[in-house]
């Protein structure tokens, strides 16, 4: 399952913040799976917000476009990869 990484880190979140980050899971996992399953091109904002529940207005307070989701897909994975690279580094160094 794919997720948003949770900028949250110390865990405190007000209950409307985590209704958004819940939120922005949903558009996140949906349009994956859609863009897995049908292609980028060939999967529209109706289907992504029909699979999600949620408005279109409410895709487009979270994504100006469909392009713009994709953008945030490649930030996702370049902060995931950064954070690997960062827990690998830690354990790598040798303690003197």
């Amino acid at each position: 399952m794919t997720r948003v990484i949770n900028k949250y880190k110390d865990g405190i979140m007000s209950p409307r913040e985590k209704k958004k980050l819940e939120t922005k899971n949903k558009i996140f996992e949906v349009s994956g799976r859609l863009f897995k399953e049908k292609g980028f091109e060939n999967t529209t904002i109706d289907e992504i917000t029909k699979e999600a529940g949620i408005a279109k207005s409410t895709f487009f307070n979270y994504f100006p476009t469909k392009e713009a989701l994709l953008m945030y897909f490649g930030e996702q994975k370049n902060e995931l990869n950064y954070d690997l690279i960062e827990k690998e580094t830690v354990k790598s160094i040798p303690i003197k």
